[in-house]
């Protein structure tokens, strides 16, 4: 999966000062607050071919969080009219 820049892009999050720049990158991200008042942050990403293929055969997609802690999280595709395809 590769991060990209997309029009809702408000802030560009750094690396963490003891990574280096092969190690993490630079994550553009919009930041906002939801309809419940929680703060967070949303980053879109592209699956390239070897992403597609792995995910047309079912194998599931993963999400590795870095750190100490495990914030909530969700994924999630968007539909024709940019509505998510979330159950919530």
């Amino acid at each position: 999966m590769l991060p990209i820049d997309f029009p809702e892009t408000n802030i560009v999050l750094g690396k963490p000062s003891d990574m280096t720049d092969e190690q993490c990158m630079p994550l553009n991200a919009y930041k906002g607050q939801d309809n419940d008042g929680f703060q967070f942050f949303l980053t879109a990403w592209v699956p390239n071919k070897e992403d597609l293929e792995a995910l047309n055969a079912g194998r599931p997609l993963y999400l590795k969080v870095v750190g100490n802690g495990f914030p909530p999280l969700a994924m999630y595709t968007m539909d024709n009219n940019d509505n998510c395809n979330s159950p919530r």
